[in-house]
């Protein structure tokens, strides 16, 4: 496992927020069919700088 975050999550639009209490994290969604991809800017790397590109696909499985 990379990473496992909780909190509260919500949809607005195209976009999906997540809040843990401390931080608010925003992605662009685009849902098509059998997938759901997920885009954003973050600090993935944790170096305290949102500048690392976010792109993940969530696929359906039958």
């Amino acid at each position: 496992m990379i990473m496992n975050r909780q909190g509260i999550w919500w949809i607005e639009g195209n976009s999906l927020f997540m809040t843990d209490g401390k931080t608010l994290f925003s992605y662009k969604i685009k849902i098509e069919s059998e997938k759901a991809v997920f885009e954003s800017i973050l600090d993935w790397d944790q170096d305290g700088r949102e500048d690392d590109q976010y792109k993940g696909m969530l696929v359906k499985i039958k």
